[in-house]
C-alpha cells in the first residue's frame, strides 16, 4: 500500500511538472490564463515531504581482515550503493540532490560516527525536511548496537531567528512524534550577542533582520503553558530536556552537553557535528569557541577531514566535512530554494524565481530587499 501510495504520489508530482512544462509554451492562451494554470501547477506540485533516501555504509569487519580486504569490501559496497541510488532515482522520476560521490568524505562521517558519543545532526529552520537524514539516526543505532556503547543522534535546528515561537513548538511537536529529540539554536543571535559577527555579515543585515532575529530568539524565550511548566517542575527537569521552543544560548547548550556527559558516566563526552554546506555548522562551532576556529563560507566542501576542538575540559568537537546527502526532490528549481545548487552554476533562473515568489509573494520580497517589483499579475513577467 505504502509503494503504491508513492507511485501515484510521484505520478501526481510528474504531471504537475509536465504541466508547467506545456503552459509555457501553449501560444493560445493569455498571459492571466498561463499565470493561473502555472500557480494551480505550482500547488499540485508542491512537495516538502521529501523522500530520504539510505546512506552508505562502513562494512563489517574483524581483527583477521587486512587493509587491502577492507579497502576493497569499501569499494564494492560503496559502488553497490551508488547504483542503487541510480537506480531508485530513475524509478522515482524526481529529481535527486547532488549528493556526496567521493567515497574519501563518506569515511570521514564513519570516523565521527564512531568516535563520538553524541551526534549533532544540523539543519536549516527555514526547510528542515530537505537537510534531515532520517538514515543516519538509523545507521547511529547501528553502530551503537555494534559497538555496545549508549551513543545519540540528536536534531539541532539552526536558523531559528527565522522561527516564531509557535512554528518552533509545532516542529518540536512533529519531529518529538518521529523519537527524535530538537535542539534549537541561533548561531547569528549568538554572534550579535557576544559581539563577534564578522564585517561582511553585519553589513548584509539590515536593521529590519536585526530587529525580527531579537525579536523571534530573545534570550528568555517563554514556553508555551503546559503541564509541567510550574517553576518547580522546571527546575526539577534535566536541562537537557528543560526546552520547549525556545533557542538556546551558547550557555545552555553547553549544559546540555554536559547533561548528556553525566547520563553516561564520561570523564569527556566527544560530540560529532555533521550536516550539509551551509546550514551554519562552523558558524554553530565558532561561537561555542568564541573565536573563529573554523573556515567559514558559502562555498561548499572547505573542509575534507575532520577536526577535533577542545571546547572545555569535558567536552570535544568533532567537525565533520560538509555532506550532502541524497534526497529526492520534485524539482532542481527547488534545490536552488534550498541552496543545495550553487547559484553560480544556474541557466535557468525563471523556474526557480517563479517557486520563490510563489512560495513568499512579490509583496514581501519587495519588503525585505527594498525593491519595487510590480505587485499586479498582469504586469509582472514572474
Amino acid at each position: 500500500v505504502d509503494t503504491m501510495k508513492m507511485q501515484q504520489e510521484q505520478q501526481a508530482a510528474q504531471e504537475a511538472t509536465e504541466e508547467v512544462k506545456l503552459m509555457e509554451y501553449d501560444p493560445q492562451q493569455s498571459m492571466e490564463s498561463k499565470e493561473k494554470l502555472f500557480h494551480q501547477a505550482l500547488v499540485s506540485a508542491e512537495l516538502f515531504n521529501y523522500e530520504n533516501l539510505p546512506i552508505p555504509r562502513k562494512p563489517s569487519w574483524d581483527e583477521t581482515t587486512t587493509k587491502d580486504q577492507l579497502l576493497e569490501m569499501e569499494r564494492e559496497a560503496f559502488l553497490n550503493w551508488r547504483r542503487s541510488l541510480a537506480h531508485t532515482a530513475e524509478e522515482s522520476h524526481l529529481e535527486m540532490t547532488p549528493f556526496e560521490k567521493n567515497i574519501e568524505i563518506w569515511k570521514q562521517l564513519w570516523r565521527v560516527i564512531e568516535r563520538s558519543q553524541v551526534l549533532i545532526l544540523i539543519v536549516d529552520a527555514r526547510n528542515p525536511l530537505a537537510f534531515i537524514s532520517r538514515d543516519l539516526f538509523t545507521y547511529v543505532a547501528e553502530v551503537s548496537h555494534i559497538r555496545k556503547e549508549r551513543k545519540q543522534c540528536i536534531l539541532m535546528i539552526n536558523k531559528a531567528d527565522y522561527l516564531t515561537p509557535l512554528q518552533r513548538q509545532f516542529w518540536r511537536r512533529y519531529f518529538e512524534k518521529q523519537h527524535i529529540r530538537v535542539l534549537f539554536f541561533s548561531a547569528m543571535r549568538e554572534q550579535i550577542r557576544f559581539d563577534i559577527l564578522t564585517k561582511s555579515n553585519r553589513d548584509k543585515l539590515s536593521q529590519q533582520q536585526t530587529n525580527v532575529i531579537m525579536e523571534n530568539v530573545l534570550c528568555h524565550d517563554a514556553p508555551p503553558p503546559s503541564s509541567s511548566s510550574s517553576s518547580s517542575q522546571q527546575q526539577a527537569a534535566p536541562a537537557a530536556e528543560s526546552e520547549v521552543s525556545d533557542v538556546l544560548t551558547v550557555e545552555r547548550l553547553m549544559d546540555v552537553f554536559n547533561e548528556l556527559r553525566t547520563q553516561q558516566s564520561l570523564e569527556v563526552i566527544e560530540v560529532g557535528m555533521i550536516g550539509y554546506p551551509n546550514v551554519g555548522k562552523s558558524s554553530i562551532i565558532n561561537v561555542l569557541m568564541g573565536a573563529k576556529k573554523v573556515s567559514v563560507g558559502s562555498t561548499p566542501g572547505k573542509t575534507k577531514h575532520f577536526q577535533t576542538l577542545q571546547l572545555s575540559e569535558t567536552v570535544t568537537l568533532c567537525d565533520c566535512p560538509g555532506l550532502v546527502f541524497p534526497t529526492l526532490m520534485h524539482s532542481k528549481a527547488d534545490m536552488v530554494l534550498n541552496g543545495v545548487i550553487p547559484i553560480d552554476n544556474l541557466t535557468d533562473f525563471i523556474t526557480p524565481s517563479r517557486l520563490m515568489v510563489h512560495r513568499l509573494s512579490i509583496k514581501q520580497i519587495n519588503q525585505c530587499y527594498k525593491l519595487r517589483l510590480p505587485e499586479n499579475k498582469k504586469h509582472s513577467k514572474l
